[in-house]
Order: structure tokens, then sequence, then C-alpha cells
């Protein structure tokens, strides 16, 4: 029993530490990881540039020499020495020109974009020097040499700080810290997609509010006494109209016998502009015709009738001569008094309706309904464009890939809060 608790003990796998890091607090996290790998990093740059420093002075030390040595190949002739001669003078200031924009960034970052300059800066210089190296390695030698040697050195200082760089693991840094940039976006808009979604939430609560509020006060409107009252009013303005256009049918119609006589009376009559205003306008002619001058006119109309002066038909004959008797003064001041009070009634209906102010409090009401109703309609739509764009972003998948990222990097086990 005790040898197999004690198998049980040491079978016992180690627990992994699990480092808890708030999405804050992670570029920092990151930084720290790496801060050796750059401290050592940086240190290793600084003895290059000291390097690189020390070969500048070397190269143009061997510059010097370049320009004081004697020409190893004898008995050249003038046109060549001085094509030597000028070429010597060329070379080393080229080569000072090219050394000028050797300098390592004091930035750690900003080294790789360097290194990349440098090669082409050193093809560049290669292309450009070719001729004037291989003239003076000919004639003077090994002081052309030596110049080779040092480029040769630049060269390799470069490569190093290269190394160094991509052993630092900068881009590894640079990496985590945009993608933790990303991931803090994300949760910042997953943030305030949230709080614009509670927003909206309570933005719509207050326009159902008000929908109810405006419903309760339009109801309380509609059955108040005054509501009431207009719409008395309303139903008796469409009777009182009715009751005036049926009024003036039947008078129209009643009229109308003398309709095809008037016509043909209209061109024996000197009241000719009066029977046409009659045919074209009656209630409108009778209304203005104070003295009543239509039943003098029926009346000459009856003779010219009867004397022949004017051809009708037996029927129509007939049916003229039977009513035009009725239609006297008394007739036309009957109706003239009825379409008169009939008019009044309207107009004072109309007059009535007028003064109610209910209506227009209740118009502005359901107008202010409607354009809360939009609000709504507006808001809810824009909620639902918001809730999409929220369940767009998926937290807790990014928070697994991003965990598991770093954890690979760094071969630790994290867990990110937010």
């Amino acid at each position: 029993m005790v040898i197999s608790s004690i198998l049980k003990f040491f079978s016992k796998k180690k627990e992994v530490e699990i480092y808890t890091i708030n999405q804050n607090d992670l570029p920092d996290w990151v930084i720290t990881q790496t801060s050796k790998n750059f401290e050592d990093a940086q240190k290793e740059i600084e003895l290059i540039r000291k390097e690189i420093s020390e070969e500048k002075q070397k190269t143009e030390e061997n510059l010097q020499k370049l320009l004081e040595a004697e020409l190893k190949v004898k008995g050249i002739p003038e046109k060549a020495k001085q094509i030597v001669e000028g070429n010597r003078k060329t070379y080393p200031h080229k080569v000072r020109l090219f050394l000028e924009k050797i300098e390592l960034p004091e930035n750690l970052e900003d080294v790789s974009e360097f290194c990349v300059f440098f090669d082409k800066h050193l093809d560049d210089f290669s292309n450009n020097t070719t001729r004037n190296y291989t003239i003076l390695k000919d004639i003077i030698g090994e002081e052309a040499a030596t110049i080779a040697t040092n480029l040769s050195n630049f060269n390799n200082l470069i490569k190093r700080s290269k190394k160094v760089v991509q052993q630092s693991g900068i881009e590894k840094r640079t990496n985590l810290l945009n993608k933790t940039k990303i991931f803090q976006r994300q949760v910042e808009k997953k943030e305030c997609f949230s709080k614009d979604v509670g927003k909206l939430n309570l933005g719509i609560k207050e326009e159902i509010l008000g929908i109810e509020n405006l419903e309760k006060s339009i109801k309380e409107i509609e059955e108040s006494k005054n509501h009431i009252n207009y719409l008395k009013l309303i139903d008796n303005k469409k009777v009182s109209k009715l009751e005036l256009q049926n009024l003036e049918s039947q008078f129209s119609q009643q009229f109308s016998v003398f309709v095809p006589a008037l016509k043909k009376y209209e061109r024996l009559t000197l009241d000719k502009d009066l029977v046409k205003s009659y045919l074209n306008n009656l209630v409108g002619t009778l209304l203005e015709d104070k003295g009543l001058k239509i039943v003098e006119i029926l009346n000459k109309m009856k003779l010219s009738i009867v004397k022949g002066e004017i051809e009708l038909k037996d029927k129509k004959k007939d049916k003229i001569l039977k009513n035009i008797d009725s239609f006297d003064k008394t007739y036309f001041n009957n109706f003239i008094t009825n379409y008169n009070g009939k008019c009044s009634k309207l107009n004072e209906l109309i007059s009535e309706l007028g003064k109610v102010k209910v209506i227009e409090e209740l118009d502005k009401l359901k107008k202010d309904l409607e354009t809360v109703n939009e609000f709504l309609i507006n808001k809810r739509d824009k909620l639902d464009s918001v809730k999409k764009e929220e369940a767009g972003i998926d937290i807790d998948i990014l928070k697994k890939e991003f965990e598991q990222e770093i954890s690979e990097n760094f071969n630790k086990k994290i867990n990110i809060t937010v």
C-alpha cells in the first residue's frame, strides 16, 4: 500500500502554470516576455555599431595609403598614368560617400529595414565602382585590395546585424503586438455595439411609452363630449348639404320641362342673355334675379308657343303649357326662401365646426403618433443591424485563438480576461 501510494504520487503530472492577463496589459506582457532577447540584441548591435566605426577608420587609413601608394607597374604610358590618377581620386570619393550611409538605426525595429537598404546600396556602389577598382587593383595592387577587404567586412557586419535582429524575435514581437491591437479593437467594437444595443433598447422602450401615451390622449379626446359634438356637427353638415343638393336637383328636374322651349325662345326674345344665363346656371341666375323676370319670360314664351312661333312636339308642348302657370312668383319665392334657409343652416354648421379646436389638437396628436411610429421603426431597424454587427464578433473564439498563438510563441499557458 505504501509503495503504491508513493508510485501514485510520483506518477502525477506536474500542473501547468496558467498566466491570467487582462487584455489591456497584453502589450506590456508581450514586451516583458521579449525584453531579455531585446536587451541582448541591443548590446550586440552596439558592439557591431562600434566595429562599423572602427572599420570606417581603417577604411579611411587605407584610402590614404591608396592615395599615396606608388604605381607597381613601371613604364606605363603617360596617358595610362593619367587614367590611373583619375581613378585614384574618383574611387576614394565614391567610397567615402558609400561609408556616410552606413549608420545602424538606434531602434532595433528599424535595423532589418536598414539591412535591406544596405544590400541595395552595396549593389549600386559595386556597379558604379567596378571599373575604378579594377584599374587601381591592376596598377597599384595591394592598397586597392585592402579597400575591397574593408567593404567585405562592412557587408559581414551588416549580415551579423540582420542575424541578431532575426534571433531577437523582433518580428514575432511586432506581429503579436499588432495582433494585440487588433484583438483590443475587436473587444472595444464589441463593447460599443453592446452599449449601442442597450441605448437602442432603452430608446425603443421610450418610443413605445410615447406611443402608448399618445394613443391614450387620442382616445380620451375621441371619447370627450367636445369630440362627440364635433362628430354630430359633421353628420349634420352632411345631412344639410345633402338636403341642399336634393332641393337643387328637384328644382332643376322640374324646371327642365321648359329647357327645350327656352332654347328656341332664346333666339326670339330681347332677354336672350338672361335666358342663356338660366340655361347655363339655373339656381345661381335665379338667386341674382331680384325682380323674378323669369316669370315674365315664361309667360311670354307661353304666348309664343300658343301662337305657334315656337315649334314643339305635341307631348312636350302639352306638358309645358300644363305646368308653366304653376311657376309663378310664389313658386320661385318659396324655392328661394327654402334654398336660402338651407344655405344659412349649412353655413352655421360650417361656422360652428370652424370654432371647434378639439380637432386641431386631435390632428396634432395623430401626426405626432405617426412620427413616433416612424422613429420606432427606424430604431428597431437600427437595433437589428447593430445586433448583427455584434453577433459577428465572437470574442470567445478570438480570445482562444489568440491565447493559443501566444502560448505557442512563448511556451506558456495564458488566460486572457476582457
